[in-house]
């Protein structure tokens, strides 16, 4: 997977309520843990890239908190799907709500995902083409070294650019990246994150997606940016 390809959310908002009948969390307790999406932007990214989405599409089987920075266990599960929960992250969706999350740090958030993400450029740059629609496999065959799901397992990898086949794959966003790699995980699978998510209080989780696109070769393609808790 090229390093272009790695994830991408738009802002989330966590704060302290119930989920569908598709999302799971832990129960109890007077707090409650929301995860958001937005469309607005909370930090700039590189310059270089210049283009915004109108829509970006994020689909969540999993969501796990750890209090270790290399994504170790034990986890508190803020969200499991079946089917996944596709959303567009522009339209200010809520991923989910869950009561009675532990109080204390969370150093790490490991989210399994589709390795299939969706996006529409809301203006043109070369191939990045206003109102067009784009799918981009960032977990494919061509990836060399594979990504490890929760378990430390290997995941297998499907798909090309020009054939996207959808894999479930786990993202681990930590306050210490090299941590978690020194456990064995590929460093495309892994998000730096600035700050720690502390329980109780309100919080944003926060990954800027203004400028995110960008044409490179024959394709329009899309970066991670900074993302944290604050």
């Amino acid at each position: 997977m090229r390093k272009a390809h790695s994830l991408l959310l738009l802002p989330i908002v966590a704060a302290f309520v119930a989920c569908g009948s598709s999302t799971t969390g832990p129960g109890g307790g007077d707090r409650e843990f929301i995860l958001r999406g937005s469309g607005s932007a909370s930090a700039p990214i590189n310059a270089q890239l210049n283009v915004d989405p109108s829509s970006f599409t994020v689909a969540f089987f999993e969501i796990r908190l750890s209090s270790n920075t290399d994504c170790s266990g034990p986890y508190e599960t803020v969200l499991t799907s079946s089917p996944a929960r596709r959303l567009d992250m522009t339209t200010d969706p809520e991923i989910v709500r869950v009561s009675g999350l532990p109080e204390g740090a969370y150093p790490c958030m490991a989210m399994r995902i589709s390795d299939l993400l969706g996006f529409i450029p809301a203006t043109t740059e070369g191939r990045c083409t206003s109102g067009d629609s784009f799918t981009h496999d960032i977990y494919r065959a061509e990836e060399t070294i594979p990504y490890l799901d929760i378990a430390g397992n290997p995941i297998t990898a499907r798909g090309t650019d020009a054939t996207p086949v959808e894999d479930p794959v786990w993202i681990f966003a930590s306050t210490n990246p090299a941590a978690v790699a020194a456990r064995g995980y590929n460093e495309n699978q892994l998000i730096p994150l600035s700050h720690q998510l502390e329980v109780p209080g309100g919080t944003t989780f926060y990954w800027d997606a203004t400028n995110a696109l960008h044409s490179t070769g024959e394709i329009c393609d899309i970066v991670a940016g900074d993302v944290g808790f604050r």
